[in-house]
């Protein structure tokens, strides 16, 4: 037992609750997010030291995230002190102290205060219990009554920052305390630093940003709509937003969802109008038992923030005319100025649109969504084919192939799901979300790996592979150059890439590979059997084996180019 300890307790007239020395006959039990689906995990034990270890790992897989430990005694001498005092050494991560209270059954969270840690370093701390607040699954409760010395019940500290990793914390001591605070406290409760609900961090972001908190803290009462993470996801505009040139377009957003009065929800009831901050009017209705504002759904309500009230809305109130600062250059309008790229970030698409003579046609569009890819997606093209589509007389191909990936009017990940969407040049292109843990957006079978780029204008959708034209082959004419040093190419990185560890990116580079020599007619009518078998087979199977089956095949065309040689 650390000997401060000691003289702590004596000053401040506190009681040990657990000290893990050889007497200590305390009990403990983990729980972690595996009886939800998750697959982290945590031990607790007492070492041979005198204290009590808790370590394991966090994962967010399977929408886990959380582990805790908690003491089997569930009711301890807490009466008639100010709060707990705890010693302990951490590894830098963010932990939280939670309580039962007697009379109040809080499903999927408890009375909880935060406190950080320093990694590999001991520290005494004290957590009053004024400041313990209610949670139920990540959301605050503050209509509930407070937590106090005479209705704590039990003692759990949980693991729940959201991010993966190991975790190692030690206990010296669990004490109570009366008297001061002298001891460093933990982290502020939401008294001292006003936080928004757990799922309106991008809204909090924001405020932050735009310097918006400072206005409603002079404000004697408002009453806030906030739009939930979901809302924000769902906006095309709100990466556009947080641009330093578009701050007089997000204040305004933001001024939108602010009514300068305290208004809860039993209120809001009798209302038909509320006038917000930017004097706009608008109409709250009730619609199928649902209360709205603007049309957005009020979703949570009656949040205590500062000196205002809090309700959670599941959209964007976004204002019918902007500043003209949200209005920026698209991708097609002007070069990048430090780059001197079309779409900054791709320099192989934007040479071929320059070169394609397409800078013009994008920028008449007015708003698009691109689909883009890598360099390396275009590197991955049989060097055949890119030479063919840059001769003159295939210009009007290499158009429509680039045109295949614009698609007009802004369309977001999110509203894209399930939908067929129409490029300017070219068939239908499916947007499919694959079900199960692991989910993949993709656009005509390729993996969107970065969606929601905001450049003016426009959205960009990153992909991992070109959509080449089911006709391409047709449309250049190939001479039918040898592939030998294409395929050479292709197979020298899959084999880095599936020792690496990386066995999708792997398939993936194979298949494309494959599907472009088909389409280019560079195959013999016995190995285009074989490959379409193999492409065939490589759909069902695992990443892994989807590897070997399309190099098997590929093996195959360079056995058969060799025996020609």
């Amino acid at each position: 037992m650390i000997p401060a300890l000691l003289l702590s307790l004596a000053l401040s007239g506190g009681q040990t609750l657990y000290d893990f020395g050889p007497e200590d006959a305390s009990r403990w039990t983990t729980t972690h997010d595996t009886v939800m689906g998750g697959q982290s995990r945590g031990e607790v034990s007492k070492t041979d030291s005198g204290t009590l270890l808790f370590e394991g790992y966090v994962s967010l897989e399977n929408n886990g995230g959380f582990t805790s430990f908690s003491s089997r005694d569930r009711q301890l001498p807490f009466a008639g002190t100010d709060g707990i005092e705890m010693s302990f050494k951490g590894d830098g991560r963010t932990y939280i102290l939670s309580f039962d209270r007697e009379g109040v059954g809080l499903f999927g969270g408890g009375y909880w205060q935060r406190f950080e840690t320093k990694k590999g370093e001991w520290m005494t701390i004290r957590l009053p219990w004024t400041k313990f607040e209610a949670v139920s699954f990540g959301r605050n409760m503050p209509n509930l009554p407070k937590l106090t010395a005479e209705t704590a019940r039990g003692l759990t500290v949980y693991l729940y920052d959201k991010k993966d990793g190991d975790f190692r914390i030690e206990f010296d001591s669990f004490a109570t305390y009366s008297g001061n605070d002298s001891v460093p406290a933990a982290m502020p409760a939401s008294n001292d630093r006003p936080s928004l609900p757990d799922n309106c961090r991008t809204l909090e972001r924001l405020i932050e940003l735009s310097g918006v908190g400072e206005e409603l803290a002079k404000l004697e009462g408002y009453t806030l709509f906030a739009p939930t993470d979901d809302a924000f996801q769902n906006l095309a505009l709100s990466q556009s937003l947080m641009q330093p040139e578009q701050m007089e377009a997000l204040k305004a957003v933001l001024l939108r969802h602010v009514v300068p009065a305290k208004v809860d929800s039993a209120a809001a009831l009798f209302l038909t109008q509320a006038k917000m901050a930017d004097g706009k009017q608008l109409s709250i209705t009730v619609v199928d038992n649902e209360l709205r504002i603007g049309g957005a759904q009020i979703l949570d309500v009656d949040f205590a923030l500062g000196n205002g009230i809090v309700h959670t809305i599941d959209r964007v109130l976004v204002p019918e005319k902007l500043p003209a600062a949200t209005k920026l250059a698209t991708p097609a309008s002007k070069q990048d100025s430090k780059s001197g790229e079309i779409v900054p970030r791709y320099a192989v698409l934007s040479s071929l649109i320059e070169k394609a003579e397409l800078v013009d046609a994008l920028g008449e569009l007015g708003s698009f969504t691109l689909f883009a890819p890598t360099d390396a997606a275009f590197a991955a093209l049989p060097s055949e084919a890119v030479e063919a589509l840059l001769q003159p007389e295939n210009k009007a191909v290499l158009q429509a192939v680039l045109l295949r990936h614009v698609v007009p009017g802004r369309v977001t990940a999110f509203q894209a799901i399930g939908e067929n969407a129409k490029p300017v040049a070219g068939e239908l292109l499916p947007l499919r979300l694959s079900p199960g843990a692991e989910r993949r957006l993709t656009v005509a079978g390729i993996q969107i790996t970065k969606p929601d780029q905001i450049v003016g204008d426009a959205i960009i959708h990153e992909i991992g592979a070109v959509i080449l034209p089911s006709d391409l082959a047709q449309q250049l004419a190939p001479k039918g150059p040898p592939v030998r040093v294409y395929l050479e190419s292709v197979v020298a990185k899959g084999i880095a890439e599936f020792n690496a560890g990386d066995q999708e990116a792997c398939a993936a580079r194979y298949q494309q590979a494959l599907e472009a020599l088909l389409l280019l007619d560079q195959l013999s009518d016995k190995r285009v059997e074989t490959v379409r078998s193999a492409l065939n087979l490589a759909k069902g199977q695992n990443a892994s084996d989807a590897a070997w089956s399309l190099r098997r095949a590929i093996d195959l065309i360079r056995i058969d180019i060799d025996q020609e040689v």
